[in-house]
């Protein structure tokens, strides 16, 4: 019925609800997932869709847009009977969303911009903590390993902070295994 088709487009535009460092996983990887088809209709000859064009990136408007107009009203209207949505994910979403409006203000519009950036700036969590870079061999940021997490407070050492996690780690929900490139095999 409605609440279940609901449900399941609610579960399709969830990423930026997720916390940071996976939402943006998510972003990565649906950016990269239309420059592959906006060079599909570049090369049919067609008119490249929007946030389609490599030649144009600007990944923090594209996820501005998708959150201001998709998920933010689903999230918000599913809150009204589901309350712990809002404590949960709308939380998450108005971190994320913070997030993108901050690198678009500062212009950094590029996913390789905003890796250095990840890479290079303190930002704090979406716990609130400051986090900083751990090292130079891992690209993670966490809280400070000696802070453990309250019973209030649903963060996670390495699971909740805003930044990028090592490229050659998988994208939750998507299989260490899943090609990287697409098949020549699938359905067109």
């Amino acid at each position: 019925g409605l609440l279940s088709s609901m449900i399941l487009h609610i579960a399709d535009v969830s990423n930026p609800t997720r916390p940071g460092n996976i939402s943006r996983k998510w972003a990565f990887a649906v950016q990269e997932e239309f420059f592959r088809q906006g060079d599909k209709e570049k090369e049919l000859g067609l008119s490249i869709s929007p946030f389609m064009d490599r030649e144009y990136e600007n990944l923090p408007r594209m996820q501005g847009a998708f959150i201001d107009a998709l998920v933010s009203p689903i999230f918000h209207l599913t809150a009204e009977f589901l309350p712990k949505v809002s404590k949960i994910c709308i939380k998450s979403l108005q971190y994320n969303r913070a997030f993108w409006n901050n690198l678009q203000n500062k212009q950094i519009m590029t996913t390789a911009d905003i890796k250095k950036f990840l890479a290079n700036e303190s930002i704090t969590g979406s716990n609130g903590n400051k986090v900083e870079k751990v090292g130079d061999e891992d690209d993670t940021r966490s809280p400070s390993p000696t802070k453990k997490p309250t019973e209030n407070d649903s963060s996670t050492p390495s699971g909740d902070s805003p930044a990028l996690s090592r490229p050659d780690e998988a994208i939750p929900g998507i299989p260490q295994n899943a090609p990287h490139t697409p098949s020549s095999n699938r359905r067109k």
